[in-house]
């Protein structure tokens, strides 16, 4: 359910954060829709001395196909005035150039980390939001993995650990994330949400280690960008010249494996078994840890085998 559709009912008043939660989420669904020329922006998402010097248009009227006029230049100020005269006239957006949505994006993602200060929102508001950040800052990844792409990387961690943090209930929200489709921008953020929650499970109890935790999740799969499509997308088993091409890279086994590098395995493991996917259907959580324990323990730690299991609420006798 995406951060829109947990307002209140429309016949109540919206608080500011509920106002601000549906204008990210709109945009969010909004650049992901390539063929648009131009993005629209609801006025609820400028926020006045954040907003990037970008510029921003107005939809012409009875202009087919829609033509759009300038309202804000680059380098030019906008006023409070200026955004209550279009709300009263019926305007609900502004629009910017698919050309500035990167920097527009990032915006965004600043925004989504000052939320408490801006305007303080539910945790399963935020908690939405934040996926559906993660979730595009994982696709610029894989198309570019620029070390300040993966920076923005672990600002999106950084705030799922901020969450957990301030409320250690709030993982049952977190779990929510971890599944639901098999696409592997989604399947990234849902192994990282898991990683976080389970090395704070196993004992990892301080943020920056549990951001470490996160960011091995949510990159897991970065290597893929390197491999060819069809290695990535071949159906059976690789032989061995395959194989080379994937660059494993050190063969290590047993304790020489880091802690996060096990819990990542773990949920990485858990996650695809729990995902729809196009050559299986998703299997509940017990069945999930049966697979695991019966045919997969000897490339897990049975130790955080244990304890995941145990925060889905399940038994590990």
């Amino acid at each position: 359910m995406s951060a829109a559709e947990k307002l209140v009912p429309s016949q109540e008043p919206l608080t500011e954060a509920q106002r601000l939660a549906a204008a990210i989420d709109r945009y969010y669904a909004n650049i992901s829709r390539l063929t648009l020329e131009y993005v629209p922006v609801n006025l609820d998402l400028i926020i006045l001395h954040k907003i990037p010097d970008v510029a921003l248009f107005l939809p012409q009227a009875g202009t087919q196909p829609v033509q759009y006029s300038p309202f804000r230049g680059k380098g030019m100020y906008v006023s409070q005035a200026e955004l209550d005269t279009l709300a009263a006239n019926g305007l609900t957006e502004l629009y910017i150039q698919r050309v500035d949505v990167p920097v527009f994006t990032q915006y965004v993602e600043s925004v989504l980390g000052e939320l408490d200060t801006i305007s303080p929102m539910a945790d399963d508001q935020k908690v939405g939001l934040l996926r559906s950040s993660a979730i595009h800052v994982m696709g610029d990844i894989f198309n570019a993995p620029t070390p300040e792409n993966i920076q923005r990387g672990v600002k999106a961690v950084s705030g799922f650990v901020y969450v957990l943090m301030r409320d250690p209930k709030a993982y049952q929200l977190l779990l929510s994330l971890s599944s639901h489709d098999h696409y592997t921008l989604q399947h990234s953020v849902g192994v990282a949400t898991t990683a976080i929650i389970l090395a704070k499970k196993f004992g990892v109890n301080d943020e920056a280690s549990l951001i470490e935790a996160g960011v091995g999740g949510l990159l897991h799969d970065i290597g893929k960008t390197s491999v060819p499509k069809e290695i990535i997308n071949k159906k059976g088993p690789l032989d061995e010249t395959e194989w080379a091409l994937m660059n494993y890279p050190m063969g290590l086994r047993g304790e020489q494996i880091s802690l996060y590098a096990k819990i990542v395995t773990l949920c990485d493991i858990y996650n695809a078994i729990t995902t729809d996917r196009s050559y299986s259907q998703a299997k509940p959580p017990f069945e999930a840890f049966k697979l695991i324990k019966d045919k997969l323990s000897h490339k897990i730690d049975l130790k955080l085998y244990e304890a995941l299991v145990q925060i889905y609420g399940g038994k590990t006798t």
